[in-house]
């Protein structure tokens, strides 16, 4: 009898810890959310302006701070912003505890769209980012994730209640539906 106590005793341990180390695995292993905070934006000109070598009907600045509330460190992540089709990324700025301009951002193909590549990017670390848009109709915008699979960009808006107006983050498709 002690035998058999002993026997079962050991295999109801063992299954109860594969099944509790079932859920935690399935709970880290879920898909994360990356934060990313709309912090403010301001109409810099309404008026036609030159920057650089081209000219802008309008001049708009936003800022975003993204901030890794995953429950892993990424160790290289893409975030691409991507505004109207006829919008103009005209400066773009980042910082994080790195120093400015690490990581790197830049407009490829598009010139709607800015990526940012964040490398060793740990749990809990901020990189703020400064946008300059020109050419911004009815201001909307998108955030997405690329080349990294179990991360989600969740938005949130951190304005004031003075600052929030009209500017709406919608889906890639409806932002390229709208030209």
């Amino acid at each position: 009898m002690e035998v058999w106590k002993l026997i079962v005793s050991f295999l109801s341990g063992g299954l109860a810890g594969a099944i509790f180390k079932h859920f935690v695995d399935r709970y880290r292993n879920r898909i994360q959310k990356l934060e990313c905070r709309y912090i403010e934006d301001e109409i810099i000109s309404k008026l036609p302006v030159d920057y650089e070598d081209t000219t802008h009907n309008n001049l708009h600045s936003k800022k975003f701070k993204i901030v890794n509330t995953t429950n892993i460190d990424i160790d290289e992540i893409k975030i691409v912003f991507s505004f109207e089709p006829q919008s103009v990324v005209a400066k773009w700025t980042s910082y994080s505890k790195a120093g400015n301009d690490i990581p790197k951002g830049r407009t490829y193909n598009k010139k709607n769209e800015c990526q940012f590549i964040i490398k060793h990017f740990n749990r809990n670390e901020e990189v703020e980012i400064y946008l300059e848009i020109g050419n911004v109709n009815n201001d909307r915008f998108n955030i997405t994730e690329m080349n990294i699979t179990g991360v989600k960009v969740k938005y949130i808006d951190k304005r004031k209640n003075t600052q929030r107006k009209i500017v709406t983050m919608v889906e890639k498709r409806e932002l390229n539906a709208s030209s």
